[in-house]
């Protein structure tokens, strides 16, 4: 998921970065603006929809406690704390 987003935050840059030479940074800049109004919204959806896909994965596995889980503090054990 970071190389996602890591990705989407550096593709108008880059695609500045390439069409300016080709047509002119005035140009380039309208292009990558004109892009950015409709691509984020989008943007923004597909990463919605990915982390909600990988919330329900998560939850699909259900609550295993693995080795670097802290038991749950009992009622007894709360005075004992210091």
């Amino acid at each position: 998921m970071k190389t996602f987003i890591a990705a989407v935050a550096l593709s108008p840059w880059i695609a500045y970065h390439l069409l300016g030479p080709l047509a002119g940074e005035e140009a380039a800049w309208q292009f990558v603006s004109a892009s950015l109004w409709v691509g984020t919204p989008i943007l923004v959806v597909v990463a919605a929809l990915r982390a909600y896909g990988e919330g329900l994965k998560r939850g699909a596995r259900g609550c295993q406690p693995s080795d670097t889980d802290r038991p749950a503090f009992q009622t007894t054990q709360l005075g004992q704390l210091n």
